[in-house]
């Protein structure tokens, strides 16, 4: 084919009808190839959200978990992980006995929606859970197809486009964009503006790429676009280390939190208590009531030799990294219990040792604890409100018994002590913030002027 120059390029006009060199046509190629090029990046580069939600919603599941009786307690997320394994919040699963699993239709047709709801995947258990990060593996053998890819957390930046995927409130297969507004070093998190309602928990969050790069898990309700996500660091650790599937009703024990069995209310982040003449304890909990740090300072009057203590834990296996007292903490999923041996040394050079035992039920909740010295041996057990009914021995007391009466929230309105040696009444009276948490409780022994206060300072996620 011949070709007319336009211009020269020393700049001067060719003459009409006079043809292209083989060198100037190759020139001319090259430069076409490349804008062709340049093209065909850009637009790989530039997301394509349609693709990203179609790709995405093949790998998407709605949960449904169900008690020992077969009624439905909850609804999530969760996605296609590896075959057969679906990955989900631990929080869904909190008392489930049994679960179902459906694939969220991404087909426009209605028929084709129709088939994928009426297809539901009975569990066939739990594959692995991560508490710390409330993360819960499900084994589900019939799902070998729709796998989605992993990508990695640690390349977001704030600004960097990201999309939800979930079944709000229900609606399943709902889609949606938003940016990193955060990453949260402190709690390991990712915040992002993508929506994450209720039901959407455990569902993707995916880069611009339709990588995996977080797990929705919470949000704040305080505050407008505060969501969060665990980073897919966490999904790719806990499926390093899963193992043998188990009941699915182990994931109660390990689904409830710290902030739970402490019977508080809302996102509390920090809970200080003061006790005249015995102690002030602060427990600090990250954004999904993990205990992070428990810090106690004895009064000197009456434990001179305790002085202050510190114990932190690590966010995965909520084991002790820290703990100046000596205690090593213990967790059984299979006995629902978990343990804490300490040791001190005294300023009389003495060694002192103790054992502390609670025991779960198979939701999570706290049943009893023990309690074990060379001084004391006690027992107590709590019921449904968290009202406690004590017993154990002294040095001083060959038995006792100490029974509170609450009311309907669990706050003590009179403690009954009978003993072998001592008896008393005491009755008490609280004080609750906006939340429900009690922030002063005192009480007084019948008969006397005698009485006791402990004081809360409660702080929370905002």
């Amino acid at each position: 084919m011949w070709l007319e120059r336009r211009a020269a390029a020393a700049g001067h006009a060719d003459r009409p009808g006079r043809m292209l060199g083989f060198a100037s046509m190759v020139s001319r190629l090259r430069a076409g190839t490349g804008i062709l090029m340049l093209t065909l990046f850009l637009v790989e580069c530039t997301p394509d959200p349609r693709k990203i939600a179609r790709r995405a919603l093949e790998g998407t599941v709605s949960i449904e978990a169900r008690d020992q009786q077969g009624d439905t307690i909850a609804t999530g997320s969760g996605f296609v992980v590896a075959p057969g394994i679906v990955i989900t919040n631990l929080h869904v699963l909190e008392g489930a006995w049994s679960a179902s699993v459906r694939r969220v239709p991404s087909d426009e047709s209605a028929e084709a929606g129709r088939r994928l709801r009426e297809a539901a995947y009975p569990a066939d258990g739990l594959a692995g859970m991560d508490r710390s990060h409330d993360l819960a593996l499900i084994a589900i053998g019939a799902m070998q197809h729709g796998v989605l890819p992993l990508g990695e957390a640690s390349h977001l930046a704030i600004g960097d486009t990201v999309f939800a995927v979930g079944n709000p409130l229900g609606l399943e297969g709902t889609f949606s964009q938003g940016i990193v507004s955060a990453v949260r070093g402190d709690s390991g998190f990712l915040q992002v503006t993508a929506p994450v309602s209720r039901g959407s928990s455990g569902g993707p969050v995916l880069d611009t790429r339709g990588r995996v790069v977080g797990v929705a898990t919470a949000m704040l309700r305080s505050g407008q676009n505060l969501n969060f996500a665990v980073p897919v660091e966490s999904v790719k650790a806990l499926l390093a280390a899963r193992g043998v599937v188990q009941p699915l009703a182990h994931a109660a024990l390990g689904s409830a939190r710290d902030r739970d069995r402490m019977r508080l209310k809302g996102l509390v982040r920090t809970m200080t208590s003061h006790t005249p003449g015995w102690s002030t304890e602060t427990h600090t909990f990250d954004l999904l009531g993990n205990l992070v740090e428990e810090r106690t300072i004895y009064d000197s009057q009456l434990d001179a030799d305790l002085g202050e203590s510190v114990t932190r834990y690590a966010q995965r296996d909520r084991r002790v990294t820290e703990d100046t007292r000596g205690c090593r903490r213990q967790f059984s999923e299979s006995e629902r219990t978990e343990t804490q041996d300490c040791c001190h040394r005294t300023l009389a050079g003495a060694t002192s040792c103790s054992k502390r035992t609670f025991v779960f039920d198979t939701e999570g909740r706290l049943l009893e604890e023990r309690f074990a010295s060379p001084q004391l041996k006690s027992v107590r057990r709590y019921d449904a409100r968290g009202c406690s009914t004590s017993e154990g021995s002294s040095e001083d007391e060959a038995r006792y018994e100490i029974k509170e009466e609450c009311d309907t929230s669990g706050h003590a309105l009179v403690v009954r002590r009978v003993g072998s040696r001592t008896n008393w009444v005491r009755r008490c009276t609280s004080t609750v913030d906006s939340v429900g948490n009690w922030t002063s409780r005192q009480c007084r022994k019948d008969g006397t002027q005698e009485d006791s206060t402990t004081t809360r300072s409660v702080t929370y996620f905002q």
